[in-house]
This record gives structure tokens, sequence and C-alpha cells, in this order.
């Protein structure tokens, strides 16, 4: 991958002009310039936004380079990816489509063409998905998800854009912490990172189960106290209120006047009780339904897997399909599951309803009859004990379910706890196994901090807790700049493991945040070292940076800076900024 030229369709804008090593952007600051003047406007940063917006950047209104002012703009980056050389253009006004002007035959996602311009185009997601072919080696059958590595997000690890991109070595965006940025390093580095999104998804389901767990166990449904054991204990009880119960209408003598009519009514007592159980369950099912049907919506690539598994579904491995297939089925599942709730709601209403009739008309004929029997006292102890008993059983029945519910989801947790320590497990194994393809990058790191400080640096890499740890130590770590300089020397040696494993991405790209708290010396060094190694790998090391950290002092004689310097912006006036117009990147 080689930069060539960034343009744009303003004739306001300076051409940038990219060779391959060391790039450097300089912001100058003009003779007119006081103390208080700054040059955040002259476009260090908004070089590093457009590079971003031209190969996949998020496109955000109001952030960065997405705002009003700049609406009418469009912008051009001539790059040679693969061996082809090909202009890539994005639109302000429409980031949702990138255009592609070159030769790319052979290549894994075609643009489509438009023929009112005569031109080709990708949709965002799939240039996206293109780009991770490209410069990363990904599938492209398997589109960008949050448990794979993404490629918006490997492309970050190589083009830091933002203060808080700075922050640590494999952090690239502080605001997402979704553990994404893990499973990017460590794609990167070759190690096994499909263990992180499978524990994830394992935690998201314990997280789950815990929920309902907590539901019954706050006592969400009438009668149901506690844990197991409290719900066996008050179930005992319950039970024990049954037996004497029982035992006291066994021996219930009846009079033969009325007993006859007393059987009719505990006849009806019986099955108004069944009739409203029946009710009951059709009712919860009805409301489940309901919920679905609303909740009920097409499922993501995200979604597919974990489908599968609670479906029981599988497929051989020798059959494939692309994912349109596959979304289309689940769509298709999804349509028919809809048919099938309205059918079941509408079924259930129906069926709510005649019960709920058919009870009625049975408590009607229960109350004349039972109103018979009150006119005889010796009766009355009599109801009130059969009523009781009815509610108790019932009590005890919903107990049951509860305890059941409960055990089944203490058993599935205790599966997914034992699956999470074996995933722990076998990434620890794997990760043993990998050491020797962490080595050169381990090597090259210390190398590199050697050169800066004179004392080798240590990269630690390690499986932690549910995914990577990744940390950096340095002598003299408590000087920002030298955390900065680690934060460098990770970065080249990133890159070269990415050259050592054959990849086309051959860009590092840094704006003045990493640069300008770091002391002279050490720049110096850091740019010489920078220079060497870029050119070793046939890449590009791209930086912004204020003519008045220039260490011009601490370079050896051999190395002259000013080659090296690509781009002069200024201060003096718009129209030697980046953009000719005064902007500044939110």
């Amino acid at each position: 991958m080689i930069l060539h030229e960034l343009t744009a369709n303003k004739k306001s804008f300076r051409p940038v002009k990219f060779v391959e090593g060391l790039n450097v952007v300089l912001a100058e600051k003009s003779s007119s310039s006081s103390k208080k003047d700054t040059r955040n406007g002259v476009g260090k940063t908004t070089l590093v936004e457009i590079l971003m917006f031209c190969l996949g950047g998020q496109a955000t209104r109001g952030k960065g380079i997405i705002q009003e002012a700049l609406k009418s703009w469009a912008f051009t980056l001539e790059v040679t990816l693969k061996g082809s050389r090909i202009k890539i253009s994005r639109k302000i006004a429409d980031p949702t489509k990138v255009q592609i002007d070159g030769i790319i035959d052979g290549w894994p996602i075609q643009p489509d063409y438009t023929e009112l311009t005569g031109s080709h185009f990708y949709t965002i997601n799939r240039w996206r998905d293109l780009l991770g072919w490209v410069l990363f080696d990904l599938d492209v059958a398997v589109k960008s998800q949050s448990d794979h590595p993404v490629p918006k997000g490997l492309i970050s690890c190589f083009i830091r854009l933002g203060q808080s991109a700075y922050q640590k070595i494999d952090t690239h965006n502080l605001a997402r912490g979704d553990g994404a940025e893990k499973i990017n390093m460590a794609y990167l580095l070759g190690l096994d990172w499909e263990f992180i999104g499978k524990i994830k998804e394992l935690r998201q389901a314990l997280r789950e189960y815990r929920a309902a767990k907590k539901v019954i166990g706050e006592g969400a449904f009438s009668g149901a106290v506690g844990d197991v054991e409290e719900i066996r204990v008050e179930q005992s009880k319950v039970l024990a209120e049954i037996s004497v119960l029982e035992h006291s209408l066994e021996s219930y003598d009846f009079s033969p006047q009325y007993e006859h009519l007393q059987q009719e009514v505990n006849a009806l007592t019986q099955e108004t009780s069944s009739l409203s159980n029946r009710i009951a369950i059709d009712k919860r099912r009805f409301a489940i339904f309901q919920e679905a049907i609303q909740e009920e919506r097409d499922v993501s690539r995200e979604e597919i897997e974990k489908i599968y598994r609670e479906t029981g579904l599988a497929f051989p491995t020798d059959i494939q399909r692309t994912l349109d297939d596959v979304l289309a089925f689940h769509r298709k599942i999804v349509v028919n599951r809809k048919a099938f709730l309205s059918d079941e709601i509408a079924r259930l209403g129906a069926e709510i309803e005649r019960l709920t009739t058919e009870r009625d008309a049975k408590s009607k004929i229960k109350g004349e009859k039972t109103a018979q029997l009150a006119t005889q006292n010796i009766y009355d102890d009599l109801l009130v004990q059969q009523n009781r008993l009815a509610e108790l059983k019932s009590i005890e029945k919903r107990q049951e379910e509860w305890m059941s519910d409960l055990q089944d989801l203490e058993q599935k947790m205790g599966k997914i706890d034992a699956e999470i320590e074996t995933e722990k497990n076998s990434a620890k194994e794997d990760f043993a196994e990998r050491k020797d393809i962490l080595a050169p990058l381990l090597d090259d790191f210390a190398s590199f901090t050697n050169k800066l400080y004179g004392k080798d640096g240590a990269l630690r890499i390690c499986p932690e807790n549910d995914d990577y740890s990744f940390s950096i130590e340095m002598e003299r770590g408590g000087s920002n700049g030298v955390a900065l300089m680690g934060i460098l020397c990770f970065d080249l040696a990133l890159l070269k493991v990415q050259n050592r494993l054959g990849r086309e991405i051959s860009l590092l790209v840094h704006d003045t945040p990493i640069l300008d708290a770091v002391d002279g010396r050490q720049l110096a060094l850091a740019f010489e070292l920078i220079a060497e190694e870029s050119l070793k790998m046939h890449g590009q090391y791209i930086c912004t940076l204020n003519s008045d950290k220039v260490p011009i002092g601490d370079f050896t004689k051999e190395f002259d800076f000013n080659a090296h310097v690509i781009h002069r912006l200024s201060d003096a006036s718009p129209a030697d900024s980046l953009l000719g117009i005064h902007f500044e990147v939110d």
C-alpha cells in the first residue's frame, strides 16, 4: 500500500504528495504571529481526518470534517493497492458512497456502476469490507461484526486520530469499551482472537440468565420467594396445611339431605378452578406472544450464531452459503414467526374468551347451589376449607414450577461458567504455543526503545480475564513524552508484524499529540529510526509537526530532516492552510 497524492474538488485546497518512507507535514508559525496565536486551524489534524475519511472512517455529522461549512467538498486519495494505482473519492455531502477510478479486476468485491455519471462506486460498508481484504487479508464473506476483526478498527490502529488514541498502545477509541479493539489487536498480532468473542457471547448469556433468576428471586410472581431453598421451605409449609385440610375434609360428616348438592358444588369448584388455571396459563402465553411480536425484528450478523445455538441448528462445514442467503433465511424465519405469533394471539384470545364464558357460567351455577348450601350452617365451614385447599394446591403447583425454572437456570449458568473457563484455558495454551510468533515483535520493540533511550523497553502481552492484556514498561516511565514514544515504538513494531505476515498495510500516521511532549534528542532519534525502518518495509510514516518542535540541533550529520518535509502549512493566512480556508477540526 502506497499513498501518492491527496487532492480535493476545491481550488483553495493545497494538494499533498506523499513519498515512500518518512513524510512530515510541517506547520510553521508566521513572523507576524503573537505568542497567543495557534496553528490549530492550519490543517494538521484535518489532514489525518481526510486520510481516515477516504479509507472508510466514520462520518458523523458535526464531528471532524463532516461540517456544514464543507458540505460541497469532496476529497480524492490516489493510492496503490494490490499493485493497482487507483483514485478514491468521497464526498462530505454523501459519505455513504466511495467513488473508485482505476483497474481493480479480479478483486473479490466489484464496484457498482452509475450510467448517469459514468462512475464506479462502493457503498461505504462494501468499501470497508474490500479494504479489510486488501489491507488485512480478511475474508470478504464474513461481514463486519463486533466479535470479528473490523476493517475500520484495524485501520485505526495505524492511523491514530484524536487525543484518546494516544492514551494506551491498544486503545484507539476510548468511547467504544466493547472489547472490539482487543479482537482487532489480537488479529494484527497473529494471536487467537476468536476466544474473545466467544467469551463475550457467553458473558451476555450469563447476564440474561442472572436477570431471569433475579425476576423470580425477587418475587416478581406472586408466591415466589428467594432462591430454590427458600421456596422449598415455603412449599413445605403449604404442603403441611394441605395435608391437614385434606384429612379434615375426608372425615367431614355430610348430611344425607344435602350430600348430592355438595357433590355438585365440589364438582363445579374443581371445574371452575381448572378453567381459571387454563385461563391464567393462556393469558400468560398471550402476553408473552404479544411482547414477542412487538420485539420481533430482523436479525443481524452478530445474532445469527446465537440463533443457531438456541434452535439447535447446525450446517455441515462443507456447505458454503453467502451471507445474503443466511440473512434471507433468517428474515423468512422472522416473517414465519410473526405469522405464527399473530395466529397464536388470535387463537389464544378466542380460547380465553370461550373459557371465561364457560367458567362464568359454571360459577353462576355454583353460586346458586352454594347459596342453597349456605342456608345450612353445617356447610359454611366446609366451603371455607374447600376454597382454601384449592388455593393452596394452586400455590404449591406454582412453587414447583418456579423451583424447576430456577434449577434449570442454575444448571445453565454453571455450564456457561465452565465453558468460559474452558475458553480461557484454551486461550492460554494457544498463547504459549504462539510465543515464537511474538518474539520478533518483542525484540523490535526493545530495539526501538533502546535506540531512543539507551535501554530496552518491555512489551507485555498475555491472556488475562476475558481477553488479552497489553502494556509497556519504559525507563523514566513517569514522563508523558516517554510513554508517547513507547506508543510510537509499538506502532512501528506492529507495522513490521504486518510486513512479516505479508499483509498489504504499510502505512503509519500520527498527529502532533504524540510528538509535542517529546524531548528534542529523543524526537530526533525517533525521526531517524522511522525513516530507516519505513524504508526497509517499503512503507510510509506520515506525521504532522509544529515547526518550533523540530529538534534541528539534535539530528546526526547524515540525516537531512528537510528532505522528509513533504508539505508546509502556515498560520500567516487562510490561503496557507491545508484547505485554503479557515477551518478547525472539532
